[in-house]
This record gives structure tokens, C-alpha cells and sequence, in this order.
């Protein structure tokens, strides 16, 4: 799922569905005020399973993290989670950067919290089509390559990369 954009109605027709987890690639809000970013984020939660969620260009920096960990979705943007046997790295949307070798560091620090998963699935709010975000997923895919080298029970690359944007 991705893009709302402030808009909880869109999740009226998965309601009452039966998921082991979702996962949101970014764009909950819409630079909103805080109130209607707690409304979406709450109603998100409010369908049951866990929610991984990364940010979008959308979700301000400045009031996300507290209100989704409030909410209880699990933001993963630069951070990694483990449901079962499938691992999960999380990319934010633009303005969630720093420097390039902090992303980098980043990533390598979490791909070794879920190298020995049989799936590993990288969360991303914008597509392969953005030139910053397209080196950041080849470095990803050398983070898997590299490790798997020293490590012959881990993927060659991430089973699956989900994005929207």
C-alpha cells in the first residue's frame, strides 16, 4: 500500500480482511496538520496486523516518527525487521537523508539483522526510475551480493523490492 495522502476512507474496502502484515511505502499524509495525520495513521493501525511503514516526501520528518510509533506502525526507514522467515530493509522518501555514506552505513547495519532470512524485501517510497534512489538500490543489491559471498545461506538480492510513488 502507499500514497494515501491524508485520505483514511481509502482503506474502507480492506477492512475486516485477514493479513499477516502490511507493509506501506510512504505518502500517509499530506503535509497535514497533526490531527488529521493522527486520524490516518490511527486508522492504518486500526486494521489489525503489524504495519511496516516507510516515509514518503509527504510525511513530515518533523511529526512522523513519534506519531506513528504512538499509532503503532513500525517505521523501518533505515532499519530492518524480521516477520517470520522474510526480512524487511526500509528506504524513506526524499528528505529523510543525510549523506550518502550514512545511508550506506545504514543499510549495511540492518541487512546484517535479517542476512539468514529466506526472503529479504526492500521497502522504498520512490521508484527505480529516481537517479538517487536507483544507486541507492544497486548498493543494496552489492550489500546482498557482498554478503553472500562470505555467506553461502543468504540471497544473492532481495527477493522482492516493493516502491510506490
Amino acid at each position: 500500500m502507499a500514497d494515501l495522502h491524508g485520505c483514511s476512507e481509502k482503506l474502507f474496502p480492506i477492512q475486516g480482511m485477514d493479513f499477516d502484515l502490511i507493509t506501506f511505502c510512504g505518502d500517509l499524509h499530506n503535509l497535514g496538520h497533526i490531527d488529521q495525520a493522527r486520524h490516518v495513521a490511527e486508522a492504518l493501525a486500526g486494521l489489525g496486523p503489524p504495519v511496516l511503514i516507510v516515509p514518503g516526501n509527504m510525511d513530515s520528518k518533523e511529526i512522523v516518527p513519534d506519531l506513528w510509533n504512538t499509532a503503532g506502525l513500525r517505521m523501518i526507514h533505515r532499519s530492518s525487521y524480521r516477520h517470520g522467515d522474510y526480512g524487511f530493509i526500509g528506504i524513506g522518501g526524499m528528505g529523510y537523508f543525510h549523506t550518502d555514506e550514512d545511508v550506506c552505513d545504514s543499510l549495511i547495519r540492518t541487512y546484517r539483522k535479517i542476512s539468514r532470512c529466506s526472503y529479504n524485501i526492500t521497502l522504498t517510497h520512490q521508484s527505480q526510475r529516481d537517479e538517487k534512489y536507483k544507486k541507492y538500490l544497486i548498493f543494496i543489491i552489492q550489500i546482498f551480493n557482498i554478503r553472500c559471498r562470505s555467506d553461502p545461506c543468504c540471497a544473492l538480492q532481495p527477493t522482492l523490492q516493493v516502491f510506490y510513488h
